[in-house]
């Protein structure tokens, strides 16, 4: 886990905690930091973890700023592509969501300066976490992996992957932000080699490009929108099968944002009422329970 382009007093104090647990840290301006380990919430002091937000390490604007830039390599230009979105993804896959003053031109929106918050979301490769569920995606079909935010839909679709890597499916991965493959030099850090992947490019392009160049069986895309399902639809009524997550608290939620008679034969609800990835249940077509 590479977080160098924090301040050393940061990561002194994310040493003394358990690296496979640490799933979040919140940085915002002159508040405590909160850590998320385990699905649960902390401050973070010199010594760990604690309850209390009293001598919590604290980030000024200008620290914020700093660690930002480091995370670019100190070229803010070069990653602004991304920042404008709202996040930047660095090696790893660790993503930093990014708050602060937006400017924009014309409705384009075109920097966020005065960095008022940063928040570091860390991956993790938990092997077999989706394998419960394998059963009832036989014979392949289409799944939406449902969940709120911060409660394993990445990490349950990564697991998917290497779940059907060994099948020798042919597999696209849109990976979007990067965060699901971890890309560095064209290759997967986290060993996704059996696989066909679009780092940073937009779900309508990998749609439309990747079923026509790269003839895949199973098409892998996290963090979809109602916007997006024109193509997942036409994707797989032309014979792909697609793998998505999407935000929501449950398929009753999310089939309101995206109507009932889609296309997914298989939904996945997972929370983090027993720690992250809870599996809270698998439901059919018609949204019950099996």
């Amino acid at each position: 886990m590479n977080l160098r382009f924090l301040p050393q007093e940061w990561l002194t104090a994310l040493g003394k905690i358990e690296a496979d647990k640490l799933n979040e840290i919140r940085l915002r301006a002159n508040q405590p930091t909160v850590v998320c380990v385990g699905g649960k919430k902390f401050y973070l002091n010199e010594s760990g973890i604690c309850l209390s937000s009293d001598n919590a390490l604290t980030a000024t604007n200008q620290v914020l700023e700093r660690i930002l830039l480091a995370a670019c390599q100190k070229s803010i230009y070069a990653y602004n592509f991304q920042i404008v979105q709202g996040y930047l993804s660095v090696e790893g896959g660790i993503r930093i969501g990014v708050c602060g003053n937006v400017t924009s031109e014309n409705g384009k929106i075109l920097a966020i300066k005065e960095i008022s918050a940063l928040n570091i979301r860390i991956p993790h490769v938990i092997k077999d976490c989706s394998k419960a569920v394998l059963k009832h995606l036989k014979p392949l079909c289409n799944l939406l992996v449902v969940s709120p935010p911060g409660c394993g839909k990445t990490t349950f679709l990564r697991d998917l992957i290497f779940q059907h890597m060994e099948k020798r499916v042919n597999i696209l991965l849109c990976d979007e932000r990067n965060e699901i493959s971890a890309s560095v030099g064209g290759a997967s850090t986290f060993g996704l080699s059996d696989c066909d992947i679009y780092v940073y490019g937009e779900k309508s392009y990998v749609f439309e490009a990747g079923i026509r160049s790269m003839s895949p069986e199973l098409i892998i895309c996290d963090e979809i929108l109602p916007s997006d399902m024109g193509y997942i639809t036409a994707a797989a009524q032309s014979g792909v099968n697609v793998f998505a997550s999407m935000h929501g608290r449950d398929v009753i939620e999310v089939t309101q944002k995206i109507g009932s008679n889609t296309v997914f034969d298989r939904y996945v609800v997972l929370s983090n009422r027993s720690g992250v990835g809870t599996l809270e249940g698998v439901f059919d077509k018609d949204l019950k329970k099996i």
